[in-house]
């Protein structure tokens, strides 16, 4: 089972289920719907090989998904009672990811390879010598992606009636993850930095006119999401978002009381002589809320093997 979706009135879960043909060794994922304790379990997707990204609409009445089924990624919505067939919404020649609904329920958001030497993704013709490489960035590859040239992840929104899709995006960094503001004015961005492949910043994105502004220096990593009131958005240099309360020991950057705040890459503040050596950890509130520190002895800090795992209340 894969990527759980809960419905907005909790009493559904949409996931994907992928099963491996033991004669052919394919793997085929479909998404399937279940009561909220696990019961009434039924098949949803049986089109294509790959079903994924199942996303529910506000109001509960459709799921968007991913699909292969037509002959590039395909964007599709389907109701869950199961009457009615997936609408296809729009494709592209890349990945679709990252689907994220507007609050009126009248938009999806995502992520999708754009090149800006092909905008319209015409697929090479048939029998043509590969395209010349000019290699123009340090970041023209990377690992896991392969060559990248100029392509990069941009964000597009599209309208579930009609179809009609737009760029937001067009500057030579990732913009993934597209998160909406509460008035659906905005989407929240984690932006790459151009040459610099593991710096991030949050950027936010403007829908009506499409300007992007960034907020704050990039950084190694970013985790963000939109507070319940806009447009105050919270924003952190960990690998994990904070939508509920969590207490985890210190990671980046270092907040005690009794040391100054310390970012990855820059010299460790010295301590003053005398100074008793603490080990600290951080209370990350949700969105909005205030972020608490406490202090520990070193006899009960943790391992280094394991500087994530949870802190215990002294």
């Amino acid at each position: 089972m894969t990527d759980p979706q809960i419905s907005p009135d909790g009493t559904r879960i949409v996931y994907g289920r992928t099963v491996t043909d033991r004669a052919t060794q394919q793997a085929t994922s479909h998404l399937w719907l279940c009561d909220g304790d696990g019961g009434n379990a039924r098949q949803l997707t049986h089109g294509g090989q790959q079903n994924a990204w199942a996303r529910w609409s506000p109001d509960g009445t459709q799921i968007a998904f991913v699909s292969d089924r037509v002959a590039q990624s395909g964007l599709f919505v389907l109701p869950p009672d199961g009457h009615g067939e997936a609408r296809e919404v729009t494709r592209h020649g890349g990945a679709i990811t990252n689907i994220a609904w507007s609050p009126d329920g009248a938009y999806l958001a995502y992520n999708a390879p754009f090149d800006p030497a092909n905008p319209e993704e015409r697929a090479p013709d048939a029998g043509a010598a590969p395209p010349v490489r000019a290699i123009r960035r340090r970041d023209y590859k990377l690992d896991g992606r392969g060559f990248l040239g100029e392509v990069r992840q941009q964000v597009f929104v599209v309208a579930v009636a009609g179809g009609g899709r737009r760029l937001l995006t067009r500057e030579t960094g990732d913009h993934l993850g597209p998160r909406w503001s509460p008035d659906g004015r905005g989407l929240a961005v984690r932006r790459g930095v151009r040459d610099a492949a593991l710096r991030t910043q949050v950027a936010l994105i403007d829908v009506p006119t499409g300007g992007v502004r960034t907020i704050g220096a990039a950084m190694g990593g970013v985790a963000y999401t939109c507070s319940p009131a806009a447009p105050r958005r919270a924003a952190s240099p960990t690998a994990t978002s904070t939508h509920s309360r969590t207490t985890r020991c210190a990671a980046s950057p270092m907040i005690c009381p009794s040391s100054p705040p310390r970012w990855p890459g820059t010299a460790r503040p010295r301590r003053p002589s005398g100074a008793r050596r603490t080990r600290c950890c951080r209370t990350a509130s949700a969105p909005g809320g205030a972020a608490s520190t406490t202090s520990r002895s070193p006899a009960v800090r943790p391992s280094r093997s394991s500087p994530g795992r949870p802190c215990t209340a002294g």
